[in-house]
């Protein structure tokens, strides 16, 4: 029996959906699913400063049109945007080195969305689907442990996130989503929004997660350092076709949104405008066994150490603190060949955080269409070949 709840495909009917960062490595995953999980879409465009070529395998069932285009450049955007239905909105900067460029991510990730929701108020583009991240609602220890509990607050400054000023402008872009749901558009109308909150990606064009695990272990002569813990702790990642699913299934519900609300029903339904999802699937949640399964493939291996996790923060930290008060002339070099991950990053996925997907569950209607195997299938071939 069909599962109508939790479904498998979908229909988008005569929508044109305009992904801004297509290009890319969550893009590319967007537009394979609405290619081969999708019906009745009119038309996929793709706007991007980098040129789209397609790298994961799918048959074109709609046409797409690709269109070169700056979301900091205003003047580049009302092209793409004349007729479109929904926009997807994936382009963002992660920097977490050790030297960002704070000005380059508050450029991309705040005003660049700033833009776009502005295209979507000149344009009469009802529906807005954000790609945002965990990172925006993870909060460092000292602000966590100040929240009264079962309380949730996002942020208000860099400080206070565990991801630092990439964390802190994706929350100010969320805020500018949310914001500009109260303006009207130019018919007169609304605009709706739904915001994503991947947590760890992996999966085929993985420019980040993963590469950096191999490449530590490479460092290390194939060996990835498993660190002597009191318990397990998760990393609790995400595939990216899954995740890609989720932005699927917003389109979606927002058109059953609408439909409800043009027909002025005043039913008990659900609305999902406004709200944001923490995505996850059923990825291995413990650190080092999700690790081991994406080691072997490069034939790299875990190894025990045995030194206390809290050790080796400790030590990441001072270690962080005599990087940044480097000279200017060696910043840049160590920027390019950084000799240990930042701090945050260490940080990350050694910190007792779980997000639970329950809440994309009921309003969404999200269940994972690929399970681990399959995923793990799917982007072997990838990882295998990453030089490193």
């Amino acid at each position: 029996m069909e599962d109508t709840y939790f479904p498998k495909d979908i229909t988008l009917k005569d929508d044109v959906i305009l992904i801004t960062g297509g290009s890319g490595f969550l893009g590319q995953h967007i537009i394979r699913v609405l290619q081969e999980r999708a019906n009745g879409i009119k038309e996929i465009r793709v706007v991007d400063v980098v040129p789209f070529v397609q790298k994961l395998a799918y048959v074109d069932k709609f046409p797409l049109k690709i269109y070169s285009s700056d979301i900091t450049a205003e003047d580049q955007l009302d092209a793409p945007y004349e007729g479109a239905t929904v926009v997807v909105h994936t382009v963002g900067v992660v920097d977490i080195g050790h030297f960002k460029d704070r000005e380059r991510m508050f450029r991309i990730n705040v005003t660049g969305t700033k833009n776009v929701l502005r295209k979507c108020q000149d344009w009469n583009i009802r529906k807005f689907i954000f790609t945002s991240t965990s990172d925006a609602d993870t909060e460092s220890e000292q602000f966590r442990q100040h929240l009264p509990k079962d309380q949730e607050q996002l942020p208000l400054n860099e400080k206070q996130f565990l991801m630092g000023y990439y964390a802190y402008s994706k929350a100010l872009a969320e805020e500018a989503v949310l914001n500009a749901s109260k303006i009207l558009l130019r018919n007169g109308k609304t605009l709706k929004s739904v915001i994503i909150r991947p947590i760890c990606l992996y999966g085929e064009l993985d420019p980040h997660f993963l590469p950096k695990v191999f490449l530590a272990a490479k460092k290390l002569s194939g060996y990835f350092p498993q660190l002597k813990m009191r318990r397990e702790l998760g990393i609790q990642s995400s595939y990216a076709g899954n995740v890609a699913w989720t932005h699927a299934l917003a389109i979606w519900r927002l058109n059953e949104e609408l439909e409800e609300e043009d027909a002025q029903k005043r039913g008990n339904f659900e609305k999902i405008e406004g709200q944001a999802f923490n995505i996850a699937d059923d990825s291995p949640f413990m650190l080092y066994e999700f690790l081991q399964h994406f080691l072997a493939i490069k034939g790299y291996s875990l190894l025990k150490i045995p030194v206390p996790l809290g050790l080796v923060l400790t030590g990441y930290k001072i270690l962080g603190f005599c990087v940044q008060r480097c000279p200017d002339s060696w910043k840049k070099f160590l920027d390019k060949n950084p000799l240990f991950s930042p701090y945050p990053s260490f940080k990350r996925p050694h910190s007792p955080l779980k997000f639970n997907r329950q809440k994309a569950m009921d309003k969404l209607h999200y269940k994972p269409i690929y399970d681990f195997n399959k995923a793990f299938e799917l982007c072997t071939d990838y990882y295998r070949d990453f030089p490193v």
